[in-house]
């Protein structure tokens, strides 16, 4: 539960720092990673499959964002990195509202305020979605 927090307070910041500036410290995502293997290892002893199948998503994120230019690398690490603690389908989930969220924001954007910008940043999606997942578990 500790573990949770403390990923949830560094979501929190770096949803801060990807509104501000659309950029993530990658360093800090690798600590995230680092810190869910131990993590993991210190609660179950070792690393499982249940974990490892969580990096999944991330890691189809990732190779996604690099072929197409949409996704970042960012949004990708964190899901992997997420994706340690919670394991393969809590990650499908919190991708789905994830991405349900960001639609409904883009939309309501372009409907109402008519704005035309064509990217938006993705981390406080992930981070609000990673928190309905922890209730919902």
């Amino acid at each position: 539960m500790l573990i949770h927090i403390l990923f949830l307070s560094i979501c929190i910041y770096l949803s801060i720092q990807d509104i501000r500036k659309k950029v993530v410290p990658v360093w800090m995502l690798l600590v995230l990673v680092i810190i869910a293997v131990v993590g993991e290892y210190m609660t179950s002893g070792a690393i499982s499959r249940h974990a490892l199948l969580g990096i999944c998503p991330g890691i189809f994120m990732i190779v996604s964002g690099k072929v197409t230019g949409q996704i970042g690398v960012g949004d990708g690490l964190l899901v992997s990195a997420i994706g340690i603690l919670i394991g393969l389908y809590m990650s499908l989930y919190m991708i789905m509202f994830a991405f349900l969220m960001a639609l409904c924001f883009f939309g309501f954007i372009r409907f109402y305020r008519r704005a035309q910008s064509k990217t938006i940043p993705f981390i406080p999606f992930i981070s609000v979605s990673f928190f309905i997942v922890l209730l919902l578990k």
